[in-house]
């Protein structure tokens, strides 16, 4: 067999037709566009994450998008040898056979994630999207705090296996229910009488340069104090009146806050102070 004959086999195979058919074309089309309009919306409710994870990410649209490759290239090549009349088919064709390869190689050679950028302060730090669950633990035999990431499966629905995922020396940890995309819940409850009570700040802190979201207060998972720049922003305990008179006093020139309470202080003494905690000075 000539390779003319062996071309023109080829162009009349069955397989070669249908795959490079327009009714191919519009079912891989309209297919597309669907899955699209479906991320879209669940993008719009959910996050970019969950919706790639539903749909860009998923095998049936990386399987459209497999046969729209497939479709576009036997399109092309069912009429070669090349024609000059159909010289921008060929073009619009390359492109966007090129567009779909460029898109396979970033899902599969790319790094997702997040660089944050501060005010004059430089990073080379990018938070990944992967999930991991982070081990921090402390051996026996080590007095040193040792740490361990392990690769978590990209899964979109809860998963409930137990399964080794991590054991080094004294400790065997297990992985017994996976929750993917949980929400966080806060449930706030009536102190018991006598008892101080928690606060916690949501503050947004906003001029021509930056914008900085704050959380402090006293509840347990917060810190009582936070920095931003020059500015420090702490809460002070009601309980204690010191805090409240240390601040119309001009003699104090130090305020240490530790656990619920706090320490007006006119100076530091020479022994230091054993309470962990955070020391503020009055300039």
């Amino acid at each position: 067999m000539t390779p003319t004959s062996r071309w023109t086999a080829f162009r009349i195979h069955p397989l070669t037709r249908f795959l490079a058919s327009l009714k191919l074309a519009v079912v891989v089309i309209v297919g597309s566009i669907l899955a699209m309009i479906t991320g879209t919306i669940i993008e719009s409710l959910y996050g970019r994450e969950f919706a790639a994870r539903v749909v860009y990410n998923s095998l049936p649209f990386w399987g459209i998008l497999t046969l729209l490759f497939l479709n576009v290239l036997f399109a092309a090549l069912v009429r070669l040898p090349y024609k000059k009349r159909l010289g921008g088919f060929y073009v619009i064709h390359l492109g966007i056979l090129l567009i779909l390869a460029g898109g396979t190689l970033t899902y599969t050679k790319g790094i997702d994630g997040t660089l944050e950028l501060r005010p004059n302060q430089p990073t080379d730090r990018v938070t990944l999207a992967d999930p991991v669950l982070y081990i921090g633990y402390q051996s026996r035999s080590a007095a040193a705090t040792r740490h361990h990431l392990v690769d978590l499966p990209e899964v979109v629905w809860s998963v409930r296996k137990s399964r080794p995922v991590f054991a080094a020396g004294d400790y065997d940890v297990y992985l017994d229910h996976f929750l993917p995309y949980a929400d966080a819940k806060e449930t706030w409850v009536d102190t018991a009488p006598g008892t101080p009570p928690l606060h916690v700040y949501w503050l947004s802190l906003a001029s021509d340069r930056f914008t900085e979201d704050v959380q402090i207060g006293n509840a347990p998972g917060y810190t009582a104090f936070a920095t931003v720049g020059l500015l420090t922003l702490a809460v002070l305990p009601e309980t204690d009146p010191q805090c409240l008179r240390a601040l119309a006093d001009p003699t104090i020139a130090y305020l240490f806050l530790y656990n619920d309470s706090c320490m007006a202080l006119p100076d530091l003494p020479e022994a230091g102070l054993n309470q962990n905690g955070t020391a503020f000075h009055r300039e």
